[in-house]
């Protein structure tokens, strides 16, 4: 990949690697399981479509962590951060327990908006 200039561009290039995720191992057993127990498929599909349907929220935040991730890469943000906070030096000592906070506090506030948009309670 180039940019506009003709250099070889440092942007990630997102990769989606089907096989080996997660969610697909987990389909594939769900489709063992299906077979070896001998529940109809309409059954299983109920199951899974009730699941994924129950998880949509979790679904959507996990997206969106990963889509604002990736933007945050490619405008240079995170490299800015890092620049930030390797220039820190000694103070990083200090910096770091409260970046730890702040990044405790944005995952707890993700939980609360997941769990309470989902209709689950904490």
């Amino acid at each position: 990949m180039r940019s506009n200039a003709g250099k070889v561009s440092t942007a990630a290039v997102y990769e989606f690697p089907w096989l080996t995720t997660p969610g697909t191992l987990l389909f594939i057993c769900g489709l063992i399981v299906m077979a070896v127990y001998r529940i109809a498929p309409a059954t299983a599909a109920q199951a899974m479509t009730a699941t994924v349907y129950r998880l949509r929220w979790a679904i959507l935040t996990v997206a969106s962590v990963l889509a604002f991730a990736y933007v945050m890469n490619l405008s240079g943000q995170t490299a800015t951060i890092g620049t930030w906070v390797a220039g820190a030096g000694a103070a990083f000592a200090f910096l770091s327990p409260i970046l730890l906070v702040l990044l405790l506090a944005l995952c707890v506030l993700v939980y609360l908006q997941s769990t309470v948009l989902s209709g689950i309670r904490p």
